[in-house]
Parts: C-alpha cells; sequence; structure tokens
C-alpha cells in the first residue's frame, strides 16, 4: 500500500486531532514545545507554500495520530473512520522511523521518538 506523506487532513480536522492531542496528551507528557508548534502549525495551514522539514511533518503526524486515538474514544460525534491512527502513524513511520534510529539524535528526532512511544501504548502495542 502507498502512503502519501505529505497529505494532510482538511484545516478543520487537523485542528481538532491538534486540539484533542493539546487537552489530553500534552499537560501530562509536554514532549513538544507548545508556543513554537502552535504558530509552526499555523504558518503551514495559512501559507501552503512553505514545506517543513520531514521531521516536523513526522510528529505532526504522531499528534494527529494520537489526536484521532483519543477522539475516536472519547467523541461520538466524530465523523473519522475508526483506523485514521494508523494512517497518520504509518506516515510518521515512513517519513522519520525507519531507518532513523540508529542515527546521530536531535531534539525533534527524541519528539519523534516520544511521540510514537506515547502513541504504541495507547495503541496496547507495549512491546514495541
Amino acid at each position: 500500500m502507498h502512503i502519501d506523506v505529505h497529505e494532510v487532513p482538511s484545516r478543520e480536522d487537523a485542528t481538532k486531532l491538534f486540539n484533542a492531542y493539546l487537552s489530553s496528551v500534552h499537560p501530562s507528557y509536554p514532549i513538544i514545545g507548545i508556543s513554537t508548534f502552535v504558530s509552526q502549525f499555523q504558518a503551514f495551514f495559512n501559507q501552503p507554500s512553505l514545506k517543513p522539514r520531514i521531521k516536523w511533518l513526522a510528529i505532526l503526524n504522531l499528534i494527529f495520530a494520537i489526536g484521532a486515538k483519543y477522539i475516536y474514544i472519547s467523541d461520538p460525534e466524530w465523523k473519522g473512520h475508526e483506523d485514521d491512527h494508523h494512517i497518520y502513524f504509518s506516515r510518521a513511520r515512513a517519513l522519520s522511523l525507519d531507518d532513523e534510529l540508529l542515527h546521530h539524535p536531535d531534539l525533534q528526532q527524541l519528539q519523534v521518538e516520544g511521540l510514537a512511544s506515547f502513541y504504541l501504548l495507547a495503541s496496547g502495542h507495549i512491546n514495541r
């Protein structure tokens, strides 16, 4: 199955997923710098000509994966599909987890791995 790693949900859905992450996970596990990421998130949707770095897109997709998992459980009005979180995680994995674990880490890679760990834990994949 081919995954378009640059595909993103609509701005409305992205905002809902991001807000779900911010309200449910971020207060207990502040893995990302909120003020910086919020401004980058807004710039990403306000200026489509900007091309973010690969690791930033991976972080965004992991936030979407965690948000989708939370929303599906907590919001019966959500119109998304039950397996949306798998798609977002697959994009993040393709962007920044495959073949990156043995390279010299930087802050964004640590954020990717922290968010991926949280997602896998929340998805019942504790042994990963």
